[in-house]
C-alpha cells in the first residue's frame, strides 16, 4: 500500500485551517505534492514491478504497460490515476508555461522507484 489510512488519516488532519484556493504561487502546491510522493514509503509505480515498467517503457508498448498498472496495489493505481487527471488539467491551464513533457520530467521521478 502507499500510505495506510491511519497515517493518511493523521497527514490530512490540518494543524490550522488552510484554503489552498487562495495561495497563488503554483510553485508550492507543486512542492507539496513533489514532497508528498517523495516520501512515500514506497513509489507510486512500486518498486515491485520497477523491471516490468522499465520493459514496458523501453519497449513503448501500451497494452504491457496498462497491464503492469493493473497489478498495482489499489491505493496505487488511485493516487496514479488522480495524479495523471490533475496533471492533465494543470497542462491544459492557461496559466500553464510548461509543456506537457517538461511536467512529465518534474514528476517522473517521483513516481518510480530507482533502477539500478
Amino acid at each position: 500500500a502507499v500510505v495506510s489510512t491511519q497515517s493518511t488519516g493523521r497527514m490530512l488532519r490540518p494543524r490550522c485551517q488552510t484554503n489552498l484556493r487562495k495561495v497563488e504561487d503554483t510553485t508550492i502546491l507543486t512542492g507539496v505534492v513533489k514532497n508528498f510522493l517523495m516520501n512515500l514509503n514506497d513509489p507510486v509505480l512500486s518498486s515491485a514491478l520497477s523491471d516490468e515498467f522499465k520493459s514496458a517503457a523501453e519497449k513503448g508498448n501500451a497494452n504491457h504497460l496498462y497491464s503492469t498498472i493493473s497489478k498495482l496495489p489499489h491505493e496505487n493505481r488511485h493516487t496514479l490515476a488522480f495524479l495523471i487527471i490533475h496533471l492533465q488539467k494543470v497542462a491544459e491551464s492557461e496559466h500553464c508555461k510548461m509543456p506537457r513533457s517538461n511536467i512529465a520530467r518534474v514528476f517522473a521521478p517521483t513516481l518510480v522507484a530507482s533502477i539500478a
